[in-house]
């Protein structure tokens, strides 16, 4: 069975056509087309900010759950059965993780940010979901921005990642430099 996928694999990454897909997609999703110092904003600043609301919506949303529980949500019915409490203590760890990673610039708190925005993504794209249920348009307008801004915070996680990795290689440079 795992020979099989090896093979598939192996077939995907030496398709010619497949490597130009890939390398189109990564000047697109890196926004290779922008200048220097207009990537080093979105990049640097821009992400900072995302970071920054995607906190600041944790902390709304520990707020309302802690307050009114679940109230008239249609939310789904699995996140329903959780205790109140391990909602709330969830998402204000959440926060709290984010806030550590980017409030430090040492590698750890790097990685625990790129946990964090990991896992808020699925949070707000449940959030769309259970808005996109109800069939009244001012739900669905809720559900649309929950969902974009769910593709915001990977893209916030997937840069992160992108800096960590690169600051692995850094010190691995280093490191060989110095021997």
């Amino acid at each position: 069975m795992f020979e099989r996928a090896k093979t598939w694999y192996n077939r995907l990454t030496s398709c010619r056509f497949c490597r130009y897909a890939k390398a189109a997609l990564s000047w697109l999703w890196n926004l290779r087309f922008l200048p220097d110092s207009a990537r080093r904003w979105v990049f640097g600043t821009g992400t900072r900010a995302l970071q920054i609301v995607n906190i600041g919506f944790l902390l709304v949303w520990a707020w309302v759950f802690g307050v009114n529980g679940f109230g008239s949500l249609p939310l789904w019915t699995g996140l329903t059965r959780l205790p109140r409490w391990f909602v709330v203590l969830m998402l204000l760890l959440l926060a709290l993780l984010s806030a550590w990673s980017m409030w430090s610039s040492s590698p750890r708190s790097h990685a625990v940010g790129v946990g964090a925005l990991r896992i808020t993504p699925l949070i707000w794209l449940l959030l769309a979901t259970s808005f996109w249920v109800r069939h009244t348009p001012a739900a669905q307008v809720v559900a649309y921005v929950f969902g974009i801004w769910s593709l915001a915070v990977w893209l916030v996680g997937e840069h992160l990642q992108d800096m960590l990795r690169d600051e692995r290689q850094a010190a691995q440079t280093a490191g060989k430099k110095a021997s």
